[in-house]
């Protein structure tokens, strides 16, 4: 039988942008169970509308049960127009899920994948009930599959018929020493771009880029505006591996005795602080922040970026 031809390959709109000199957003959209995705989806579009370049949807952080981050991304990606990745952990999946999951993410249209450990699911409320999966130990590895699933195969060598050309990127909490090394090795794995977790200062932040630009890979810098002492205050207890609050932060807040007030401050500090990175950097992680205004909040720190002049970094 005559050998088909093969088509060409269509670009990838994510692997676009990211090599692209546009200073780009990403904003990350929790796939709450809380909320109904049609709505969630309504809120997104203000975002949207403001000029983000990516959406991202975390997978069940903190082992806390919420919507499919695939089935998020793609609705987001089909209603709105905007690229969106989906974050992919394998603590909590198979390997035969994780194969099905990637497979049927590229079905769906979606492009780009955030390779995860994951957070074990003792951290959440159905830690007596679930356990953790080790078919996959590591997001090196998750990288590594997503790799071979490219060049047409999956993790035992069978062939694929439509081989998913994934944009993986990799995470990085606090850049010691040890976690550069790993991210090293992601990079080696495959990794195209950077999510940071967020940083709360500007020396925070150029610490970050002085270590890992040389790495390669597309650096967005994870910002999250603290916005009230509460929050400001649980971030900076450490519980969050990676997450460092300096004391002036917290400072700053506790000056204010209001919620409304705690809330206008925090929003004024991550301004400034995006002003910095917008200025400096290549790219910007946006995680929005808690409290009641989440959208709003979002819209218009994007807002905010976008009214500076943008010029290749």
């Amino acid at each position: 039988m005559e050998a088909r031809p093969e088509r060409a390959a269509a670009p990838n709109p994510i692997r676009e942008l990211i090599r692209s000199d546009r200073f780009l957003i990403s904003v990350e959209i929790r796939a709450d169970r809380n909320c109904p995705l049609d709505t969630l989806c309504r809120n997104a579009a203000q975002i949207a509308r403001t000029g983000a370049d990516l959406f991202d949807v975390p997978d069940n952080p903190g082992a806390t049960v919420g919507r499919d981050a695939t089935v998020t991304a793609a609705r987001l990606q089909d209603v709105l127009r905007v690229p969106s990745i989906a974050h992919k952990a394998v603590t909590q999946s198979n390997l035969l899920q994780i194969h099905s999951s990637l497979l049927g993410a590229w079905d769906l249209g979606l492009r780009g994948i955030l390779a995860l450990t994951g957070d074990p699911p003792s951290m959440g409320p159905l830690g007596s009930l679930a356990q953790r999966v080790t078919d996959l130990k590591s997001s090196v590895e998750l990288l590594r599959l997503i790799r071979k699933l490219r060049e047409g195969e999956m993790i035992n060598g069978d062939r694929l018929a439509d081989p998913p050309d994934f944009c993986a990127g990799a995470t990085i909490g606090w850049p010691a020493p040890a976690q550069v090394a790993w991210l090293k090795k992601k990079i080696a794995a495959g990794a195209e771009y950077v999510f940071s977790q967020p940083v709360f200062s500007a020396e925070a932040f150029r610490q970050l880029q002085d270590d890992l630009v040389p790495l390669g890979g597309r650096l967005f810098v994870g910002l999250l505006p603290l916005v009230s002492l509460r929050n400001a205050e649980f971030f900076a207890s450490g519980r969050i591996p990676g997450i460092r609050v300096p004391e002036a932060v917290v400072a700053a807040l506790a000056r204010f005795g209001s919620a409304e007030d705690q809330r206008k401050a925090g929003l004024e500090l991550a301004l400034k602080l995006a002003e910095t990175i917008t200025a400096e950097a290549r790219g910007i992680y946006l995680i929005m922040p808690f409290g009641k205004t989440p959208y709003e909040d979002t819209a218009r720190i994007v807002r905010h970026v976008r009214s500076f002049k943008q010029t290749p970094i």
